[in-house]
């Protein structure tokens, strides 16, 4: 035991070292005023072994001689930081923050790691390991951050995650919330999403995400997307669970999921396209963007366009009923291409706009009806040949 507390601090010194044998435990009191300060550290010996620390407790803890697939356990309530792990370490009833840095596990490559309720920040520099975290403890109002090229591996996250630096892979399950929002803020590397809890709320920033990255979602949570620049696959969401997405300027693709889908694609410019793969409903918001959603089976896709279209934009729908709403502010233009699409319904134009359109049908199997409104005039085309053009100025 280091006794630090009340009027009797302990100091130290820079290179000294408190060494801890295999199978001891030491007890850090830095309570009521006191501290265990200093440049020296404590070091761990090969392990397994258990550090209590209460208090204020300033120095380093080494990990350094902790050999692969040993325990560290820690408790207590003080603020640490370990270095150099490379063996396990069990945090799950500690309740102070905690900051470490792993070391290169050339054994196995493998590290495990039980956070406790508080902060936690780990940081794995070395791409051929895998940090298996277990957040399960993590309090719901804490923070896990994660950095580093490390493949990062997160289980029972019920607390936020912040991986913006992190460039490894990241695999995320979350546990079941109390508090039914939580945030995850990405890093540059493939990232894996998974909750299975109906009626949590999963909000995931993936500004950071490389645009050769993919981001990939899945369960029964309402899932909201923001700052994507990088392919998505939801088709692992269910009927139960929803996908709210916002992209960035980019072209990209979106795979939907099986319940409600919303995207907000207003930020792509018009050199930029959104290409939909999917079979449930989905309404797209475009700005000058264009839409690519050939490959979208059974499911109707609803496109807003709430400004002015620009050239050269293009819109190519699915093989279901799809649903074009355009308000124009001023005379433009529309090349339209679509799918095997039956109609195309309630395409509108305010008071005074003008817009010409023009359609090109692919597989053209019937095509139904167009129905363009403004609140002045109304017209109808029936189409009955194979490929039908038509223009149209309001």
């Amino acid at each position: 035991t280091l006794d630090g507390s009340g009027s009797h601090p302990i100091t130290i010194d820079d290179g000294t070292a408190i060494t801890l044998r295999t199978g001891s435990t030491l007890t850090l009191d830095g309570t009521g005023g006191g501290s265990i300060n200093g440049l020296g550290m404590i070091a761990i010996d090969t392990g397994p072994a258990t550090i209590v620390a209460d208090g204020t407790i300033s120095v380093l803890v080494d990990a350094t001689g902790l050999v692969d697939d040993t325990l560290l356990t820690l408790q207590g309530t003080a603020a640490l930081t370990l270095n150099n792990l490379a063996g396990d370490l069990n945090a799950s009833t500690f309740t102070g923050e905690l900051t470490i840095t792993t070391a290169n596990n050339a054994v196995d490559n493998e590290i495990l790691i039980a956070t406790g309720s508080a902060d936690t920040s780990i940081t794995g520099d070395h791409s051929d390991d895998t940090v298996t975290v277990d957040a399960t403890e993590l309090a719901e109002t804490s923070l896990l951050t994660l950095s580093g090229s490390d493949t990062f591996i997160v289980t029972g996250l019920k607390g936020s995650l912040d991986a913006s630096g992190s460039s490894g892979l990241l695999f995320v399950t979350t546990g079941n919330l109390t508090d039914p929002g939580i945030l995850i803020t990405t890093g540059t590397g493939d990232a894996t999403v998974l909750d299975t809890f109906d009626g949590d709320d999963v909000s995931v920033d993936a500004t950071n995400l490389l645009s050769t990255s993919t981001l990939t979602l899945s369960g029964a949570a309402n899932f909201t997307v923001t700052g994507l620049g990088a392919t998505l696959l939801a088709s692992g969401i269910v009927s139960a669970g929803s996908l709210d997405v916002t992209t960035v300027d980019a072209s990209l693709t979106i795979t939907t999921g099986a319940g409600s889908n919303h995207i907000d694609a207003t930020a792509l410019t018009v050199t930029y396209t959104l290409s939909l793969i999917g079979s449930t409903a989905v309404t797209v918001e475009l700005g000058a963007g264009s839409l690519s959603a050939a490959s979208y089976h059974t499911g109707s896709i609803t496109v807003e366009i709430a400004t002015d279209l620009a050239a050269g934009q293009n819109i190519t729908g699915g093989t279901a009923v799809d649903t074009l709403h355009y308000t124009p502010t001023g005379a433009t233009s529309l090349d339209l291409t679509l799918g095997s699409l039956s109609s195309i319904e309630k395409l509108t134009t305010e008071s005074g706009g003008s817009l010409t359109l023009t359609i090109t049908a692919l597989q053209f199997a019937g095509f139904d009806l167009i129905d363009l409104r403004s609140e002045e005039h109304t017209s109808e085309l029936q189409s009955r040949g194979l490929i039908s053009y038509a223009v149209f100025c309001l």
